[in-house]
């Protein structure tokens, strides 16, 4: 029985060096709107990841409840409730390919592209952006900012606060794959 097991250990590491699969270990989206008489932060620290590295395809998924931060917990609820909608799109998701290809070896800081779709609140929008990633002994860590237009993800903003909310988002995302 101890064969077996050492044989598909043996198996499964063979398959994952040969793919190059790697997960998220580490990460970070954040997210500010900054609205001429507001300024509104939130950000999470548990998203998921993978990254094939073979075929330079990768997928990444963040709970909208995780998001934690604003000014306020009424902020969150409205956030939650009013714009994203969490009980019907409780997910977003980007996947998409490396258009670079990311040298593990380099010593330095690498500025690659990758493109995808983003899909926020049930709507899927094409995106090209640069990542600057750094290789580490372990995998590599990557850190990638971007905006998003709030209208074209379908996220209305009521008249009464539009001096509010920014109908730019900006994005941070931060992470370490291995």
């Amino acid at each position: 029985m101890r064969i077996i097991g050492t044989l598909c250990f043996v198996c499964i590491a063979f398959i994952s060096l040969r793919s190059q699969r790697l997960s998220l270990a580490e990460s970070e989206v954040s997210f500010d709107s900054d609205a001429p008489l507001e300024y509104i932060t939130a950000a999470l620290s548990t998203m998921d990841g993978v990254l094939d590295l073979s075929s330079g395809e990768f997928a990444f998924k963040v709970m909208m409840r995780d998001f934690q931060g604003f000014n306020n917990s009424l902020q969150r609820i409205h956030f939650l409730e009013n714009y994203i909608e969490e009980s019907v799109f409780p997910t977003a998701t980007f996947v998409g390919y490396l258009v670079d290809p990311i040298d593990l070896e380099a010593q330095t800081a690498q500025l690659i592209r990758v493109k995808g779709q983003l899909n926020i609140h049930g709507q899927t929008e094409d995106f090209l952006i640069d990542v600057m990633v750094r290789s580490m002994d372990d995998g590599f860590a990557f850190d990638a900012q971007f905006v998003i237009e709030l209208a074209d993800f379908e996220i209305d903003i009521p008249r009464i606060v539009e001096q509010k909310i920014s109908e730019q988002i900006e994005i941070d995302v931060k992470g370490k794959f291995q």
